[in-house]
Order: structure tokens, then C-alpha cells, then sequence
């Protein structure tokens, strides 16, 4: 990033990057890496996620069990069970709610879009 900076700076009258004026430059530049690579990074973790789950539901034998505490977690946490593709994508470390329940689903064989986990009362 420091090359990009040295590369712009010219170009808007920065002699030098201990001005203050070269802050801006840093602030744009700083911006647009983690732009892309938070997304990126959030990916990983959702994957990371989603295997984490699969793994601990083979470990325990029950997926339904591990279905049920997502849902309790969930609704404990108020998250949003099924958010917009490009929100997930951009903003969510984690797989959805909905996307976690099917995949335990799927490993449970329980057929996909079946009537979902209700909150124990």
C-alpha cells in the first residue's frame, strides 16, 4: 500500500508521507484493500464454519441436537435465519442460520426443506 500511496502522491501535490495531507490517500487506499479482502477472509471463516459443524455433528452422532442448540442460539441472538445472498456474502463470518439447518439436514438425511427446528419451550 505504501508503494500505492508513493505512486499517487504526486499527483496531489504531497511532497512528503509525513504531511497530514497524505492521510486521505492512506484512508482511500486502506479502504479499497480491506474492501476486497474482507469478503475474502469472511468466506474462508464460513467454510471453516460449515465444516466445523459437519465435523461436531459426526462427532456427536445427533445432528438434530446440534440443529436444535443452532436454533436456540439463534433466537437467543436475534439473528437474521435467512439474510439476502450478497449480504451473507459480503458481511457474515458465519454460514447463515437456514444455511446451517440444511446442511445439518442434509447430513441427518432429512429431506431438504422440511419443516424447520421449532424453539424448545
Amino acid at each position: 500500500m505504501d508503494r500505492l500511496v508513493r505512486l499517487t502522491m504526486g499527483t496531489y501535490g504531497i511532497v512528503s508521507l509525513d504531511q497530514v495531507s497524505s492521510m486521505p490517500l492512506f484512508v482511500l487506499f486502506g479502504g479499497l484493500f480491506f474492501a476486497v479482502t474482507g469478503p475474502l477472509s469472511r468466506a474462508f471463516s464460513r467454510r471453516g464454519e460449515a465444516l466445523a459443524d459437519r465435523r461436531g455433528s459426526e462427532l456427536s452422532g445427533n445432528p438434530g441436537a446440534l440443529a436444535q442448540a443452532l436454533v436456540n442460539l439463534h433466537d437467543q441472538n436475534l439473528g437474521v435465519a435467512d439474510p439476502h445472498p450478497w449480504v451473507e456474502r459480503l458481511f457474515y463470518s458465519h454460514p447463515s442460520g437456514s444455511r446451517r439447518l440444511e446442511g445439518l439436514r442434509s447430513q441427518s438425511g432429512s429431506p431438504k426443506g422440511s419443516r424447520p427446528l421449532e424453539k424448545n419451550q
